[in-house]
This record gives C-alpha cells, sequence and structure tokens, in this order.
C-alpha cells in the first residue's frame, strides 16, 4: 500500500486550492507549510519595487 501526502505552501490561498484538489484526485492527505510569522499586505504587494 502506498502512502502520499500533497504538501503546500499557500500565501494567497491559490495553491491551497490546488493542491486540496491533487490530493482529493489521488487520495492522499494534505499538509499546510505555514510561515512563522503571517505575510502583511506589502510582503504580498507584487506591484512594489
Amino acid at each position: 500500500m502506498s502512502k502520499v501526502l500533497v504538501a503546500y505552501f499557500s500565501t494567497t490561498g491559490t495553491t491551497k486550492v490546488a493542491a486540496t484538489g491533487l490530493a482529493k484526485a489521488v487520495g492522499a492527505d494534505t499538509y499546510e507549510i505555514a510561515q512563522e510569522v503571517p505575510y502583511t499586505n506589502d510582503d504580498l504587494d507584487r506591484k512594489k519595487d
């Protein structure tokens, strides 16, 4: 028997949706890798120089 784990890191939720769908499709468990200190909106602003 094979054990499968989908581990993911998602700052905005997009990767979480994809990882959850993948895990469901293959019958795997999920594990969310979370940052120790949550990102601020400034950290996530991709338009900043």
